[in-house]
Parts: C-alpha cells; sequence; structure tokens
C-alpha cells in the first residue's frame, strides 16, 4: 500500500510553512508517492511553482526511464494537485461582525474571525479555474476579514471539478464535533455531501506527539474527535482519508518551524503560546503513515483514489492580447515609420516641448550616428516581437492610454511599460513625457 499527502503546506502559506516547492516533490518522488496537493493557507501562490517543477522532474525521469525500460512499459508521471487550504465563513463572507457565540460545551468564539478550514483540490482544468474564482473572491474587500474568506454561496456557484475534505480540526466539521454540535455536524457532512457528492471526503489526523514542547493537547482532541467523524462518514456513505496537515520537510525542522511560528505570532520561545504544533507535522514518508493509520487501511488507499481523480493538465497559456480595429488610414506598421524620419525621432525625445535641446547626442552615446544605430536595432528585435505575438501599435496605444486614464484619476504614480519604441525611449534619460520605463521582452519563439 502506498500513499498521497493531501495536506501540504509550503513556504507560500506565510509564515507557517516551512518547505521549498521543489523539496516536497523531490521527497514524495524519492519515497515513492505518486502525486502531491498544495494547499496553502488561503493563497494558491506556489501553484505555477508545482506544475511547473514536476513538469521538469517528469521530463527528466521519463528521459532516463527510457533509456532503461522496454518501450512497451508506459512511464508514469508525478501528479502535481492543486489545492488550498481556504477559509469558509461561518455565516456569509459579507458578514463582518464582533458577535460572539456560544457553542454548546459553553466555549465562546467570535462567529466572523478567520472562517472553518477547507482543502479544495482541483480535479481537472475546469476545478483549477473554479478554484481561482474561488480564492480570487476571498480577496475581494467584500469577503476578506482577518484572511481571506469564502462561503457557502460561493462554493454551490464554483464546484464543479473540485474535491473537498474536511481539513483538520480548524474545519467546520471537526470544530462543532470538538464543541458537542452534533445535529449541527450532521448537517454539514449533509450539506458538503449534497453540493460535492463522492468528491467529498472527512480527513482524519493522528498527531500523538513526544517532543519537548509540542503540542500535547491536539492529539488528545483529535482522539474526542476522529471516532465520530469516522461514524458520520459511515452512516452517511462518505468516504475518509488521513492526512499530515505537513507544514515542514523532516522530523529534524521541527525546531526551526517553531521558531517560525514565534515571527508570525510575535512571540518569545520561552513564553507561554497561544499557538503551538505538535512537531508531527513533518512531510512523512507512506511508511510512517502506515504505521499511523495501520488500524483503517481505507484512509491510506483513499487518498490514492483522491489522486486517481486528478488529471495532468498544464498552465501554460498564449498572452491573451487585446484585438482593436485599425483605420485604413493608419496604414501598416512600416508605413506609419517611414512618416518620420530618424532625426525627427530622436528630436522628439531630446527637445521639449518649446523645442529646446534638453538632452545633446555626446550625453547619450559617442555620436547621433551611433544613437541611431543602437536604436535601430533595438527596434528590430522588437518589431520582430511583435510579429510574433500579434502586437500592433494601435493596439499598444490603447493599452497605454487606459493606464494613464486610470492613473489621472485614481491620482496613481504613472509607471507606463511601453513597447515598440520603448528601447528608443529608454535610451534617452531622463524620460520625456513622464514615462518611468520600458518593457522587459522575453525573446523566445511563440508557441505553436
Amino acid at each position: 500500500m502506498s500513499f498521497v499527502h493531501l495536506h501540504v503546506h509550503s513556504h507560500y502559506s506565510t509564515l507557517d510553512g516551512m518547505s521549498k516547492v521543489p523539496d516536497i516533490v523531490d521527497k514524495c518522488i524519492r519515497t515513492g508517492m505518486p502525486a502531491v496537493a498544495l494547499t496553502d493557507h488561503g493563497n494558491m501562490y506556489g501553484i505555477k511553482e508545482l506544475v511547473d517543477y514536476c513538469k521538469k522532474v517528469n521530463k527528466k525521469n521519463k528521459e532516463a526511464w527510457a533509456e532503461s525500460h522496454n518501450a512497451s512499459e508506459p512511464f508514469v508521471p508525478f501528479k502535481p494537485i492543486i489545492g488550498i487550504e481556504a477559509y469558509c465563513a461561518w455565516r456569509s463572507r459579507h458578514s463582518m461582525t464582533t458577535e460572539q457565540y456560544t457553542w454548546p460545551d459553553g466555549i465562546v468564539d467570535q462567529i466572523d474571525k478567520s472562517g472553518f478550514h477547507l482543502i479544495l483540490l482541483a480535479k481537472n482544468e475546469l476545478g483549477y479555474h473554479n478554484l481561482c474564482k474561488l480564492t480570487s473572491a476571498g480577496f475581494m474587500d467584500d469577503a476578506f476579514y482577518s484572511r481571506p474568506r469564502i462561503d457557502k454561496e460561493l462554493l454551490e456557484m464554483y464546484h464543479e471539478g473540485v474535491i473537498a475534505c474536511s481539513a483538520c480540526l480548524g474545519g467546520e466539521l471537526s470544530q462543532k464535533v470538538l464543541h458537542g454540535d452534533r445535529a449541527g455536524a450532521e448537517e454539514t457532512v449533509q450539506w458538503f455531501k449534497r453540493v460535492f457528492g463522492d468528491d467529498y471526503y472527512i480527513e482524519l489526523q493522528r498527531h500523538q506527539t513526544d517532543k519537548p514542547n509540542g503540542n500535547q493537547e491536539t492529539y488528545q482532541e483529535q482522539r474526542r474527535v476522529n471516532p465520530v467523524l469516522i461514524e458520520l462518514a459511515r452512516k452517511y456513505d462518505v468516504k475518509i482519508i488521513c492526512t499530515n496537515d505537513a507544514h515542514f520537510l523532516d522530523e529534524q525542522n521541527a525546531e526551526a518551524h517553531e521558531h517560525l511560528i514565534c515571527l508570525s505570532t510575535n512571540q518569545k520561545i520561552s513564553e507561554p503560546r497561544k499557538l503551538m504544533y505538535t512537531k508531527q507535522e513533518w512531510l512523512k514518508t507512506p511508511e510512517e503513515m502506515e504505521r499511523i493509520f495501520d488500524d483503517i487501511p481505507e484512509a491510506l488507499a483513499n487518498t490514492l483514489e483522491v489522486a486517481s481523480k486528478v488529471e495532468i493538465y498544464d498552465l501554460d497559456k498564449d498572452p491573451i492580447m487585446p484585438l482593436f480595429d485599425i483605420p485604413e488610414s493608419f496604414g501598416t506598421e512600416e508605413q506609419w515609420r517611414q512618416k518620420f524620419t530618424h532625426e525627427q525621432l530622436y528630436n522628439e525625445f531630446t527637445r521639449n516641448e518649446h523645442g529646446e535641446v534638453i538632452m545633446y547626442a555626446d550625453s547619450v552615446t559617442d555620436s547621433m550616428e551611433r544613437a541611431i544605430e543602437e536604436t535601430n536595432r533595438r527596434r528590430t528585435i522588437q518589431s520582430e516581437y511583435n510579429k510574433q505575438h500579434g502586437i500592433t501599435p494601435r493596439s499598444i496605444k490603447k493599452d497605454v492610454r487606459d493606464v494613464l486614464e486610470i492613473s489621472k484619476t485614481a491620482d496613481l504614480p504613472k509607471d507606463v511599460r511601453k513597447m515598440v519604441d520603448g528601447d528608443r525611449v529608454l535610451f534617452c534619460k531622463p524620460l520625456k513625457k513622464d514615462l518611468v520605463r520600458e518593457r522587459n521582452v522575453r525573446r523566445q519563439p511563440k508557441k505553436k
């Protein structure tokens, strides 16, 4: 039996996760796991790095495989699973009050705080797009409250292609079980089962620890919650999975992670702290996870089922450029250029609005001829790039104008990245017309 980590934080979980994305992938491959999910807190910042690195590793490993295996044996690529640990608002993402709520066990909580934790994984490209919509919505002014929050209204809108897992003790289901709200826990399971169907999984964790300064209470709470979670899973025909809520790479990183949390909470390591981890949250091997959940083998096997539902897809896309109708009177790009001499263009950027010279040839380069030669060379490179990518002067002019208009309206500093003759502008500093810098062009062939 093998296992797949479906609840993993990288350093993109700011001041909470420690692991670098390539290190996570390398360890999973090295220890025999076929896939890994990246589920950072409230964001998907590490997803592109995950997918790109897996693509790079798969290409390298496929070449090595071809040299040592029969051509009839298929190469199985390592699978990146795009995910997020979202914050789901208790009521609505629009609700932002300091109102208190008393649980059945007497514990008082603020209703509109950061929200319940929820693991969301993309099964396919549609699911990826829906995760993008969800996480973007969470950062809007009408949703962000301490954390980027989504809610059940958004989940119903963007659930297609998405797998949902009940998350850690901070999840809605575990919180209701922990505080004695059995009826509420059953309602939660029924709601997620209705929306996500067989793509809803109940998550179990076991963080028994013997580490110095490790949080001992977490495992005791997990022992109280897990039996009820399994009971609810059986009752409502929901499959269970096991995770480790990985925040750092190896066991020996636990102390460093503790220091990171002190930085995050602005507390000293020598003083009592509100947020303490068990020091069991490393990226454990399949063998380590099997020892922890040897009495529930289905929880291990179901992580493979989840991974099997996920498709591999590419996030690289061609740039989407705006299309504008160009009047026939404008002519072609080359015809437009022929309307101006080199001297006219040079004067445009070396004289002010009164026609007074504000920059001389020797301040730009050794001579005017050399400046013209250099700008022509740069213009040729830019022109070829534009042709390859379907960029027209009119579309550029429209883009620049839109940015300038928005900047004026919002009273923002202008930072216009001008193309086509941008290199010419850069050549003539200080810049006339208050343009700050030119665009940095990636000079590479367009994808076919």
